[in-house]
């Protein structure tokens, strides 16, 4: 609210599991299970993730003051 008038935005992405090495502690039936629990049935790729941080970054400075979910409908 009070960066908006000096088109500022302020936003979050609240990203779900990312195929990523920190995951690499995970056992393949652990992934498995877990990917289970995801409705896209999936984690994330990282060049999924850098897309959906690229792009907004890029968005109006209308969308502001936002959590925007990027965890394949998990919540």
């Amino acid at each position: 609210r009070e960066l908006a008038p000096s088109n500022i935005a302020v936003n979050a992405i609240a990203f779900g599991v990312i195929d990523t090495r920190m995951n690499g502690q995970l056992s393949e039936e652990e992934r498995a299970e877990l990917a289970q629990e995801i409705p896209a049935g999936r984690f994330a790729s990282p060049e999924e993730a850098g897309r959906q941080i690229f792009a907004l970054a890029q968005a109006d400075p209308y969308l502001t003051g936002q959590i925007i979910k990027y965890d394949g409908a998990w919540t």
